[in-house]
């Protein structure tokens, strides 16, 4: 063997007849399908689900977000949300969770319609210091039926979706408190 073939080959572990397979990585990203990080404790992201599962035809792969939790309003349509060992098919209607740094994938069914915040965990534990309840809420994935708040529960997103997008004077503290409003409603 030449060493420009071993090269082309990597280095042999030592004693290992065979090379062991390697397992596939999964992604650890703020956002689905970007490269960019988020770096602030305040930061918040909110989009309509079809900005980015179209762009990926419905289909959003493995993927972890380590210190973000997302919360996924489906108001038209449905999924198949796989979290590790658990697999959730959240329809119309329905508020789903993602617990921080837990590997999830998500199958949407094509048209589906609503909006998903992404939030910085240490961002919502400040929120919820009072909120003590918020914690069980955020540690395990999870879609709750809204067939009584989901009104309301809409109108929040709408609420952070416009100030985020426009900024107004004080739009920060209206976020805070938009969020801590849901978590409120969802608790």
């Amino acid at each position: 063997r030449t060493p420009a073939s071993r090269r082309n080959r990597g280095p042999r572990p030592e004693g290992l007849a065979m090379a062991q397979p390697r397992l596939p990585q999964v992604a650890s990203v703020f956002l689905y399908g970007e490269d960019g990080r988020d770096d602030g404790l305040e930061a918040l992201h909110i989009e309509p689900l079809r900005e980015r599962s179209m762009r990926h035809h419905w289909v959003i792969g493995a993927h972890r977000h380590p210190e973000h939790v997302q919360f996924m309003l489906l108001s038209e349509g449905g999924a198949v949300t796989r979290f590790e060992e658990v697999e959730l098919r959240p329809a119309r209607r329905c508020l789903v969770i993602h617990p921080a740094a837990l590997v999830h994938s998500i199958q949407y069914k094509e048209g589906s319609e609503g909006m998903t915040i992404t939030v910085s965990l240490a961002y919502l534990k400040e929120l919820s210091r009072a909120l003590p309840e918020a914690d069980a809420l955020l540690a395990v994935p999870r879609v709750i039926e809204l067939a009584t708040s989901y009104d309301e529960i809409a109108r929040i997103y709408a609420q952070i979706l416009q100030e985020s997008t426009r900024k107004p004077l004080g739009w920060r503290a209206k976020i805070g408190a938009l969020m801590l409003s849901l978590l409120v409603e969802l608790i």
